[in-house]
């Protein structure tokens, strides 16, 4: 174990230093017209009118996630100004911590050496880097229950009280991230421990009720802002709904709303949503781990950690299933037991960890191979010159972690595996989004409104959303319908359909400023084909008013 450890030390650096580099291009990608750029507007909101209690989007007050995040994006804006960079960045910080509690769960749990295997396998997951560039509330969640399962594993060790202070405090920041779910996953994790581990008494000790109200203690400021905010206003109305209780709001019924479908959802009937979704959320370690648990069975069996992570998997999937609202970043709550459950395997059953190791890094460079070809020659060949050299970069850096063999092969698959998976996300940060989003009309609107300075108010048609617009554009979103546009002057957001309705109504316009928009997140055939692009964006414009 010494020894596999040393030969790990000596990857650290390189590993960091490439591991910044993709997601430190991410973090500059201009943020999409879903969660992120909404999200982001409701931490501006806040910053800009100083009303950190209150949670307000276009429509008036925001009854769904907790405060947390929006205050971190806020504070981000007050110390770097308002930018998508500003907005990620706590989101960055906190995965930093993510990874560090991971190393540090796996060395309580596993072995040091287990630990910096799990810290790997969770730093170079598919959802988890595309968290740090889409960036939501999941990013900061996962780095809490990360937090959680590293504090807990401590307690069970060693029984001592900060440990107990500090899965107190992860627990609260995963519920005032998201609610309950922040909870959810280092619970079942430590009753599966405990069964496994045959050992109750951790459970049983009376330290564990300070930690229930440290818990309690540390959550109250969120609890409070939804008093101030519904419980003292009950005349607000949310989804045809007035008389909110916003305290028993956030302690139950976020989260039981949201999985029983009373607060909207999918398709919901998907019962393997989980179980097909995994394959790609925890990719592409996703594939290794299957291999090695349906492959053929060593002598050494499984351990309580892998055990414990297995049943929480299991137990997480059926609960995700028949929940009526699912989406795959939801699963990113698992990826910290998921890294520690392969980790674990990758000690216990080495060989064949390296056997299907070998199979999974041959898919790996099938997908460098596809994922070059069809964003560099096909999608959006015109790349800048930073770009390809950050890919020979990294392209060197796979080559070189294959040539460079040490003495321990589990490390070094761990090692290739995780610089194939960098390169495939460095194409994907520096090139495949940076040209999409040019095609999200909100902020190369924004970007020509700033260069132009265009005087006056600037008004959203009804009906017209754009959350990357107002973002950079930096003001919050005023609704008007034409008619009320006739005695305003200033400018007008509207998409180029409602060009029409101005007419219609008698608006008088004098210039107009348009851009080509599409809806980046539902990519189509067409609008990747750069033949047919075009053809299938609308356009975003920014009419001048006339005035009478």
């Amino acid at each position: 174990m010494n020894k596999m450890t040393a030969v790990g030390t000596r990857w650290i650096g390189l590993l960091v230093a490439a591991w910044l580099g993709v997601v430190g291009v991410g973090l500059f990608v201009p943020l999409m017209d879903n969660d992120s750029a909404h999200h982001a507007n409701i931490a501006l909101r806040m910053y800009l009118t100083g009303d950190y209690v209150n949670l307000v989007d276009y429509d008036g007050p925001y009854l769904d996630k907790p405060h947390l995040h929006f205050w971190l994006s806020a504070l981000s804006y007050q110390v770097f100004g308002v930018s998508g960079f500003a907005y990620k960045f706590p989101s960055f910080l906190f995965s930093l911590i993510g990874i560090w509690a991971v190393y540090r769960a796996g060395g309580v749990l596993i072995s040091r050496a287990g630990g910096l295997l799990a810290a790997i396998i969770y730093a170079s997951s598919a959802s988890f880097l595309l968290s740090l560039n889409d960036v939501r509330m999941d990013a900061i969640l996962t780095a809490c229950v990360a937090i959680s399962v590293w504090q807990i594993a401590g307690y069970w060790s060693t029984q001592h009280i900060r440990y107990v202070f500090g899965a107190a405090l992860g627990l609260a920041l995963g519920f005032c991230t998201k609610g309950h779910v922040g909870e959810l996953v280092p619970l079942l994790f430590t009753v599966s421990y405990s069964f496994f581990s045959k050992n109750w008494g951790p459970l049983l000790n009376t330290k564990l009720l300070f930690g229930v109200f440290l818990f309690f203690l540390f959550i109250s400021p969120v609890v409070y802002c939804y008093y101030l905010q519904y419980n003292l206003h009950p005349e607000l109305v949310v989804r045809g709904r007035d008389q909110i209780d916003g305290v028993r709001f956030i302690l139950w019924e976020q989260s039981l709303g949201r999985y029983s479908g009373a607060m909207g959802g999918d398709s919901g009937g998907d019962k393997f949503f989980f179980f097909h979704t995994f394959l790609w959320v925890f990719a592409p370690w996703s594939l290794l781990g299957i291999f090695c648990f349906f492959g053929k069975k060593e002598s050494a069996a499984p351990g309580v950690v892998s055990r414990s992570s297995l049943l929480v998997l299991v137990l997480f999937g059926l609960l995700v299933g028949f929940s009526s609202f699912k989406l795959p970043h939801y699963l990113n709550v698992i990826l910290p037991i998921s890294s520690l459950w392969l980790a674990a395997v990758a000690q216990r059953r080495s060989s064949a960890f390296i056997r299907y190791s070998r199979w999974v890094g041959w898919f790996v460079w099938l997908l460098i191979g596809v994922a070059a070809g069809l964003v560099l020659v096909w999608w959006f060949p015109e790349q800048p010159l930073w770009f390809w050299a950050g890919l020979f970069v990294f392209f060197f850096f796979l080559f070189y972690s294959i040539r460079k063999r040490g003495e321990v092969e589990e490390v070094d698959r761990v090692v290739h595996l995780f610089a194939a998976v960098l390169v495939v996300f460095w194409i994907l940060n520096g090139a495949f989004y940076n040209r999409l989003l040019l095609y999200q009309g909100g902020n190369q609107l924004a970007k020509l409104s700033d260069a132009r300075a265009l005087p006056g108010k600037i008004y959203s048609l009804k009906g017209c959303y754009s959350s990357s617009f107002y973002f950079y554009a930096r003001s919050l979103r005023e609704e008007v319908s034409a008619e009320e546009l006739k005695d305003k002057s200033g400018f007008v957001l509207l998409d180029k359909k409602q060009i029409g309705e101005l007419n219609q109504t008698g608006v008088v316009w004098k210039s107009r400023f348009s851009v080509l928009d599409y809806e980046i997140t539902k990519l189509t055939l067409p609008f990747l084909n750069p033949k047919k692009r075009d053809g299938v964006c609308t356009n975003l414009m920014l009419v001048e008013l006339g005035g009478r």
